[in-house]
């Protein structure tokens, strides 16, 4: 089961027989059912949420680069417009994914200057446990963090970045929280196909950490009278 989602709303698809994307080379060969099915989930992969639950699931097909069922995980990824992830776990599989992607092409001899998966991703939404966790280790484990936004940022160079607010004030914490948080992020907004950036609910914003190519950014908070904003990225 996957989980894509589209329009804000999680989408649970019937599950497809794996066997039949084997046995069949092409998809209106596939037996009625199973084709109706993996058009039905073809159709709402725009939108992809990553965490400690669903990542096994997401990604369980990466270590098998020649089944048809890791052919179809590829597809349906490269329909994949925008990220949520939504904590250090997603984070950490989301880049693991990309290393395994990368690797499985170089060892069938192909060798690509980027990674041809997530092609049409435009936005990365990092959700607020994942912010929490990048705030309260602020001083621990940079090293680690910034491989995994820098794996990330690489593989897929989002033009947009959008933060939720943490669980917790992180004013709370050392009083350059903000210039180690960006110090962990820098890598995955470097790229120089960024062209905006927002903040929910927090003020976060250093403008060494952002690229040239940034061309505006928003502070959002949703209780504010004036805010003409949804809260929500549309980008």
């Amino acid at each position: 089961m996957y989980p894509f989602s589209t329009h804000h709303s999680t989408l649970a698809t019937p599950p497809i027989n794996l066997d039949d994307l084997d046995q069949y080379p092409q998809l209106l060969e596939l037996p009625k059912q199973t084709r109706a099915r993996t058009i039905h989930l073809q159709n709402h992969t725009n939108e992809l949420k990553i965490n400690q639950t669903t990542a096994a699931n997401t990604f369980a097909n990466m270590h098998q680069p020649f089944s048809a069922s890791y052919k179809l995980d590829v597809m349906l990824f490269n329909k994949v417009e925008k990220f949520f992830i939504e904590d250090m776990e997603g984070a950490r599989a989301l880049a693991k994914a990309l290393e395994d992607h990368q690797l499985s092409n170089h060892l069938s001899g192909v060798i690509k200057p980027t990674i041809d998966i997530f092609k049409n991703v435009k936005t990365i939404s990092l959700g607020s446990k994942l912010l929490e966790r990048l705030v309260t280790s602020c001083s621990t484990g940079t090293t680690n963090v910034r491989k995994i936004m820098e794996t990330i940022g690489h593989a897929v160079q989002p033009t947009h970045v959008c933060l939720a607010k943490p669980l917790m004030d992180p004013t709370t914490q050392d009083g350059l929280w903000d210039i180690y948080l960006f110090e962990k992020l820098s890598p995955l907004m470097s790229s120089g196909r960024l062209i905006s950036f927002t903040a929910h609910g927090f003020w976060c914003y250093n403008d060494g950490c952002f690229p040239s190519s940034l061309d505006h950014f928003d502070i959002v908070f949703s209780d504010c009278p004036s805010s003409t904003h949804s809260g929500n990225c549309d980008y």
